[in-house]
């Protein structure tokens, strides 16, 4: 989940967090 955080916060695995 902290990873899925990151990738929001650099808007470039948006999928990956779901």
């Amino acid at each position: 989940m902290l990873l899925c955080h990151n990738s929001l916060k650099k808007k470039k695995t948006l999928n990956s967090c779901k």
